[in-house]
């Protein structure tokens, strides 16, 4: 059993004096959390709700509210001061204690548990209006395992996420992991400290490490022309999949091989890598004719003429890093032994961080919209937080819940009871969605 996320809030250092302090700074947080796990999204939102619901607050939890609900200045003055670093540590052990047991199962099956890192930017915010600077950004922690976020650290702009990986990945348990992160952190001094704390990464080579992403095209390339190449090296490989969704069909073809030796610069660069690839991606959107027939061109009809939504001309055939291209053609490196369709699964499954986390984070819970300025980042934390909460209570119950991310927590709201004990009471560790 885990102990309860109560609990962990009275451990976050209060910078306040210690004279006259009406509220205390564990209930106040924790109050904000039940709020925006049931349905609200800005402060003036979770504190208009809290109000209404003070009496049934003192009566089902162990909160005391003697100075009842707080005022939104008080609020926000509370969230600026208050450590950030310190607060993602804390959480980052809740987390983590709740991750554990899905990750040691998984390492015991023989499976390597999944861990995205991620920057995302909090474009609402009004610091960068100011500056006339890039909006500041969170750097993100996801288990693909369990679909929890981990824990975050705020960062200046995209610019700084190189120098703050390192700080994040020694705040979480990454032993046994795989760890994926974009293209910011294909870089030396990440790879090492990845397999230096026991774990390992499949990470992307683009355009930022152009000599190596080169040699691993020209290489793969080469096997493809050379029967006898490949026959000689025995690791060659190579998957291919097909998906249509969200109004495009996506071609993904990935082909890998074990034998570093044929990389001269890059094995002697990144002496860890055991397996380098090239991932291609084909979308095409989808077309219709006047009449609403389906007209999409098929994957060869599409490289050779194009269609009228995506130009020949628009569609670059030597491929692109750039994640918005029709055609995009990236290297991929690990320090382990991965055939290619591993390294298809894990590479997809990294967009998760994207599509399950930021996305809701944007969309559910109105992030870009907010315009807070020196609270941005604990306020971010706990929107973190009240998403790990919807997500552990709703894991494995979609069918009473819904799939979606709205759909769950709308269903939460009407179930305050599980959430307060959740909050207040010790709790399972999180069973992994697989």
């Amino acid at each position: 059993m885990i102990n309860s996320l109560f609990s962990f809030m009275k451990m976050i250092p209060d910078p306040r004096s210690r004279r006259r302090k009406k509220h205390d700074q564990a209930e106040v947080l924790t109050c904000l959390i039940i709020a925006l796990s049931t349905g609200q999204n800005s402060l003036r939102e979770c504190l208009s709700w809290l109000r209404g619901k003070e009496s049934w607050l003192r009566a089902h939890t162990k909160m005391k509210l003697r100075g009842g609900i707080a005022s939104l200045p008080t609020v926000s003055r509370m969230l600026s001061r208050i450590d950030t670093v310190e607060f993602s540590l804390i959480i980052a052990e809740w987390t983590c204690e709740l991750v554990g047991p899905a990750h040691r199962k998984a390492i015991a099956e023989g499976r390597m548990p999944h861990i995205a890192i991620d920057g995302k930017a909090l474009r609402g915010s009004g610091t960068h209006e100011k500056e006339h600077s890039r909006p500041p950004m969170v750097m993100n922690a996801y288990d693909a395992e369990t679909g929890l976020v981990l824990t975050q650290l705020p960062i200046k702009d995209k610019g700084c996420e190189l120098k703050e990986m390192p700080n994040l990945m020694k705040i979480i348990s990454m032993r046994g992991c795989m760890v994926t992160i974009d293209a910011a952190g294909t870089f030396d001094t990440i790879m090492d400290q990845i397999t230096g704390s026991g774990a390992h990464f499949l990470l992307p080579v683009k355009d930022n490490q152009l000599l190596a992403k080169d040699e691993i095209i020209e290489a793969i390339k080469g096997f493809d022309v050379d029967k006898k190449a490949r026959e000689k090296c025995g690791s060659y490989d190579r998957y291919t999949s097909i998906e249509r969704n969200r109004g495009r069909n996506e071609y993904r073809e990935v082909k890998c091989c074990q034998d570093e030796s044929i990389l001269e610069e890059t094995r002697i660069k990144w002496p860890w890598v055991k397996t380098y690839g090239i991932s291609h991606q084909i979308r095409i959107l989808h077309t219709k004719d006047d009449d609403g027939r389906d007209t999409t061109p098929s994957l060869g009809d599409f490289l050779r003429k194009g269609s009228w939504r995506q130009p020949k001309e628009d569609i670059d055939a030597s491929g692109s890093d750039d994640k918005k291209s029709a055609n995009q053609l990236i290297g991929l490196v690990s320090d382990v032994p991965l055939t290619a369709k591993e390294m298809a699964k894990i590479k997809r499954e990294h967009w998760a961080i994207e599509n399950n986390y930021h996305h809701v984070m944007d969309d559910t819970f109105r992030e870009d919209h907010s315009k807070a300025t020196s609270s941005k980042d604990n306020l971010a934390l706990l929107r973190k937080i009240a998403y790990d909460i919807i997500q552990m209570i709703t894991n494995g119950r979609e069918k009473e819940s819904g799939s979606t991310f709205p759909e769950k927590r709308r269903w939460l709201a009407c179930r305050e009871k599980q959430l307060i004990s959740v909050i207040f009471e010790k709790t399972e560790p999180a069973r992994a969605r697989f």
